[in-house]
């Protein structure tokens, strides 16, 4: 993917993630890795697995942490719960098949 100058001036040396989103509202996805809860969720163990790999959800919200890591807000209709993500934990369904 190549930018224009002016896009190239908004990217930040520590930023991972392309300046457009790679996933749009509403569409499904897989997990690449499982989810562990990191000590946040107080209803669950530490370290223990909240969403396997493999698991499907549709992203719900897309939003920025510290304004250059986007995150995925993805709502997991089998588990019931939504949990924010990465773009690099997760892949298209369609671009699979």
């Amino acid at each position: 993917m190549e930018f224009t100058h002016a896009q190239a001036s908004q990217i930040s040396a520590s930023t991972k993630d392309e300046i457009l989103p790679a996933f749009h509202l509403g569409q499904r996805v897989r997990m690449t890795k499982p989810i562990r809860n990191d000590g946040s969720n107080p209803f669950n163990k530490p370290n223990e697995i909240l969403i396997p790999a493999g698991a499907e959800g549709y992203v719900k919200y897309i939003g920025d942490w510290l304004q250059v890591i986007r995150i995925y807000e993805i709502h997991f209709i089998e588990e019931g719960n939504s949990y924010g993500c990465r773009e690099a934990e997760l892949e298209s369904i369609y671009d699979l098949v």
